[in-house]
């Protein structure tokens, strides 16, 4: 199992501990589920942040020691994402996760790719970020702890 997390991910991830993205790293490290991104969606995070929150940024290099760096994908995998209904500028970060294996690709943007949500492309499912967090944690929980609530 691994987990390609899109660049809105990563950049919420940096932004502070009590959010899903952090929540979603904490699950997959828990559930021995390595994180995976490309060079693409952390440069866009990194930008992101730069310009709405400098303070983040040293978090961003934190985060980047748990989540391992893919190649850019060719031109297959980005024709894959394009096929599906992604914009040309996203295609290459979901080509990313099509080209390195991904089992998922963790968005928490829905208007790129809302419409892909629950669905696969060449393999990989595509989740909300809450989604993915949600059965994350199901997966890491003690058996007999799976679906409680505190």
């Amino acid at each position: 199992m691994k987990v390609f997390l899109d660049a809105n991910v990563l950049f919420s991830a940096s932004l502070g501990a009590a959010g899903a993205a952090q929540a979603l790293l904490v699950a997959a490290a828990q559930a021995g589920v390595p994180c995976l991104s490309s060079e693409r969606a952390f440069a866009e995070a990194h930008r992101n942040l730069e310009r709405r929150a400098p303070s983040s940024v040293p978090n961003l290099e934190l985060i980047a020691v748990l989540v391992s760096r893919v190649p850019e994908p060719g031109t297959a995998p980005i024709a894959a994402a394009r096929a599906a209904g992604v914009v040309e500028k996203d295609a290459p970060v979901l080509g990313a996760a099509l080209a390195c294996g991904a089992d998922w690709f963790v968005t928490g943007d829905q208007r790129h790719f809302g419409h892909l949500f629950g669905r696969q492309v060449e393999g990989v499912l595509v989740l909300p970020l809450r989604t993915a967090v949600d059965r994350l944690t199901a997966r890491s929980a003690p058996h007999g702890q799976r679906g409680r609530t505190e």
